[in-house]
């Protein structure tokens, strides 16, 4: 496999359910940006970035297989930008 490095950058932040709302909560002033040097197989990339499977892929890689629907506290993540690009 060819792979190639790519940057990932994303916004997150911590979502709690609320049983009132009926749903995850959360404050966006409460997020924070990280940025991944990953490694991405090629089928993964559509014009230099990440697609739909590749984006689903690293973000199982670093939330864990069941990330969508949740922590054990009632808490998810949340993400609110996610922007990737070719770096070598």
């Amino acid at each position: 496999m060819d792979e190639k490095k790519i940057k990932v950058t994303i916004r997150d932040t911590l979502a709690f359910y609320d049983d009132f709302v009926g749903d995850y909560v959360f404050n966006p002033d409460n997020s924070v940006v990280r940025d991944y040097s990953l490694d991405a197989a090629p089928e993964w990339l559509t014009d230099g970035r990440l697609n739909e499977t590749g984006k689903e892929a690293v973000l199982r890689y670093l939330y864990g297989d069941g990330w969508r629907s949740g922590n054990g506290d009632g808490s998810r993540y949340q993400i609110l930008e996610f922007s990737s690009e070719l770096v070598g």
